[in-house]
């Protein structure tokens, strides 16, 4: 793989999965600091639950906020 792809590849994951975890963090540790309970709510696309052609980086970043949301929701 070459380098510009990688560079893509790695800042498309940061924009679309990466920022959203770090959202979610933050939220996270603010509600559990504050002893309430609520909601997280990440927004996706359908390209998470989907093959697309040419849109792969995307596609898995996407799939990733899927999995992300489930994964957070069942440890808090």
């Amino acid at each position: 793989m070459s380098t510009p792809f990688l560079n893509g590849w790695d800042a498309l994951l940061r924009a679309n999965l990466g920022h959203v975890l770090l959202c979610t963090q933050r939220v996270a540790r603010a509600m559990v600091a504050e002893g309430r309970g609520g909601s997280v709510v990440n927004i996706t696309s359908i390209e998470g639950t989907r093959a697309a052609p040419g849109y792969a980086a995307y596609s898995a970043a996407k799939a990733g906020v899927l999995n992300l949301t489930q994964t957070a929701a069942l440890e808090l």
